[in-house]
């Protein structure tokens, strides 16, 4: 693969900004690689790590930087912020990372000459929304990464259920990347059949006791992995580097993302994920979704819960 003048920057050196750092390096797929943090002496080691393993895969420059690096970047991905504790509430979290976002986007757009933006932090969809707004960019222009990592769980869940080939489950999480996300059943298909119809390995179709707790165990994955190991990084750092291939090499794909949208079901500046055409340019175009009525109901309810926490941070 080509990897000719591409160049992404990351911003936020932990478990999540290295996870990522270091899937890119191993998918080969940009030229150039900056990672700004912080704590400049934790980017330094990890772009040191990573370049360690790059002749391995190819030829990749890795450096840790400022922000007058991020010229000329073709990615922009940023995942500083601080992680929800217990007992804290998603405005908690809110008020925290939208003042770390803000100080970030701001440091960022003095040096800006053009690239995508691609929002990991949390509350992903609401800062999505805040991002595209500070910047002024075009909404397909700053993407959050949404419910792609509750995609990728999800065909997990059901590739142990159908012992089918995962590249043949065709299943999305949309949505609100949170306690209102929902799996997109109607239009979930395994090899082009839907999967609603098919028998699972335990030889009848989904439940809805079954249907309810694939739903369950999905939005709750990342709560099950923080518990037995402190945090959560490789699923999403395959996820993020899926969504930087669509845009580095224009592949076109369709991929469960977020942008802020102006009016969403009679709300206005609100950002979740539904399937949505990724690339070169950045969304580049919404794939017409068709909800069942108990889908759409869900749907508008989280819309609304994003949008009750976004207002508050909009001028």
């Amino acid at each position: 693969m080509g990897t000719s003048k591409k160049k992404v920057t990351i911003v936020g050196a932990g478990f999540v900004g290295a996870s990522i750092a270091y899937t890119i390096a191993a998918r080969n797929l940009a030229h150039e690689m900056v990672l700004i943090d912080v704590n400049r002496e934790k980017a330094y080691g990890e772009a040191l790590d990573i370049s360690h393993a790059c002749p391995v895969f190819g030829s990749m420059k890795i450096t840790a930087g400022d922000y007058e690096n991020v010229k000329d970047s073709d990615v922009i991905i940023i995942t500083a912020g601080v992680n929800r504790k217990p007992g804290e509430t998603r405005m908690d979290l809110a008020c925290k990372n939208v003042s770390i976002m803000k100080s970030i986007v701001g440091e960022i757009m003095k040096h800006y000459n053009g690239g995508i933006f691609v929002i990991v932090s949390n509350p992903v969809d609401v800062l999505t929304t805040l991002v595209q707004k500070w910047t002024g960019l075009p909404a397909g222009k700053v993407i959050g990464s949404g419910t792609y990592l509750d995609t990728i769980r999800l065909q997990q869940k059901l590739y142990d259920l159908f012992d089918m080939n995962v590249k043949n489950i065709h299943a999305m999480m949309i949505g609100e990347h949170g306690e209102t996300q929902f799996p997109y059943w109607s239009h979930a298909t395994i090899a082009g059949e839907p999967i609603l119809n098919l028998n699972t390995i335990h030889g009848h179709p989904l439940t809805e006791e079954e249907k309810a707790q694939i739903k369950e165990e999905v939005k709750l994955g990342g709560a099950a992995i923080i518990k037995n190991k402190g945090a959560t990084y490789f699923g999403v750092a395959s996820s993020v580097s899926d969504i930087t291939d669509a845009i580095l090499n224009g592949k076109d794909r369709v991929l469960p993302v977020s942008i802020n949208k102006e009016e969403l079901y009679g709300f206005t500046n609100v950002a979740v994920s539904m399937p949505r055409i990724v690339s070169s340019q950045g969304v580049e175009l919404d794939i017409p979704v068709v909800l069942s009525p108990e889908e759409e109901e869900l749907m508008k309810k989280s819309v609304e819960n994003v949008y009750n926490i976004t207002k508050e941070f909009l001028d």
